[in-house]
């Protein structure tokens, strides 16, 4: 590489804004290269940038190794460049969303009727809210190329979530959103239906609790995940309320309430455990001779993924109570 010139900044202001490299000889090896800059360039432009001479050259020339670096922040800043982001798409039909899409047609194929792929985000770079840069493949294009490939498919509906926050502070709650984009192929007489039918459709979906690649994660564990798992309430020494999932784990004989709700029962076992002030109050009701007469399930709002539980205690009973 000769004469390359590129734009590096820093995070307290411009580092340099133009760096010239040229490499005259060699480098060092991939595995001593690292050591090299750190013991060999990086002293040297620390000493120059103590003298304040600018611009800033270092010429090194061993016989093995050959470079000249120069900075210079009079250069003009418009003469920058930049690397994409490793995972973005860089072909039309070469990158997760067309290989998906392509496995989906395939498994269409011989289909009649109206045709359609619906896919649903799993953390895929295609899919983000971000936007395409020159050196990037928009998702239009690659549906473009989709459509040029499999011209039986009619449509492709592609779901996510996008994530913002409500304002510029950053102690605001960041808000999810569903997303859906639809792509019906040219010549498809019923896209006005379509886009009627999906608009209508993306307004009855659950309000999302996770970003796709959380989404992803949950959904290749074994077991599904916490709901209210922990979390109690109490009213005086004689109600208590708790997450119906626990409660019904703990009715299974899966965990007890000094596991305090933890994911992982047997690693939680093995720590110093606390106290559970739920346990605490259902033992004290059981050696008083009181024995739950009300069980309540409280039902919470759609967008919840667990019920509570409430368990009422009665009056003491004779044939439980301790002999006075």
């Amino acid at each position: 590489m000769e004469g390359d010139v590129f734009s590096c900044r820093g995070k307290q202001g411009v580092l340099a804004e133009a760096v010239r490299l040229e490499i005259k000889e060699g480098l060092p090896p991939r595995s001593k290269l690292q050591e090299f800059v750190r013991q060999t360039i990086v002293p040297q432009l620390r000493e120059k940038m103590a003298a304040g001479t600018f611009p800033l050259r270092i010429a090194i020339d061993d016989g093995d190794v050959g470079i000249d670096i120069t900075i210079d922040p009079d250069r003009s800043p418009y003469s920058s460049g930049g690397f994409a982001a490793y995972d973005v798409p860089k072909s039309k039909d070469q990158n997760p969303l067309y290989n998906a899409l392509k496995f989906k047609a395939q498994q269409l194929r011989g289909a009649s009727g109206l045709i359609g792929v619906i896919v649903g985000d799993g953390d895929c770079a295609a899919l983000s809210a971000r936007s395409a840069n020159s050196s990037e493949v928009s998702t239009g294009e690659i549906i473009g190329e989709f459509f040029r490939q499999f011209s039986s498919i009619d449509f492709v509906l592609l779901l996510s979530v996008h994530e913002r926050r409500q304002g510029r502070a950053a102690y605001l709650p960041l808000v999810r959103e569903s997303d859906a984009s639809l792509f019906v192929r040219e010549g498809c007489g019923v896209r006005a239906e379509l886009s009627a039918l999906f608009s209508t459709m993306i307004k009855h979906f659950p309000k999302p609790a996770m970003m796709p690649v959380n989404g992803a994660l949950r959904a290749r564990e074994d077991d599904y995940g916490l709901g209210h798992h922990g979390g109690y309430s109490m009213s005086g020494p004689r109600m208590v309320r708790l997450g119906l999932r626990e409660f019904t784990e703990i009715f299974a004989g899966l965990r007890l309430l000094q596991d305090n709700g933890a994911k992982s029962v047997k690693a939680a076992r093995q720590l110093h455990q606390e106290s559970n002030p739920v346990h605490a109050i259902v033992l004290s009701n059981l050696m008083a001779g009181r024995l739950p007469e009300r069980i309540n399930v409280i039902k919470t709002g759609e967008d919840d993924n667990d019920d509570w539980v409430e368990i009422h205690f009665g009056e003491v009973d004779p044939a439980v109570a301790p002999l006075r």
